[in-house]
């Protein structure tokens, strides 16, 4: 694993977005496959992780 996010809630409407963002915990450097990995609860009776438009991927200097 190179790094984590916690997700905002968003009130639970499907059409409410919010940005989250983070710094990897590591240097990455090549070509490679990126594997996204959502950890959730159920218990607060939605049975869903979140509903996601796009998720970008950026090169800093």
């Amino acid at each position: 694993m190179i790094g984590t996010v916690k997700l905002p809630n968003t009130g639970g409407a499907w059409d409410n977005y919010n940005t989250a963002t983070a710094k990897l915990d590591q240097l990455v450097t090549g070509k490679l496959t990126i594997c996204v990995v959502f950890k959730g609860s159920t218990t607060n009776g939605l049975l869903y992780v979140g509903n996601f438009d796009k998720m970008n991927f950026t090169r800093t200097a």
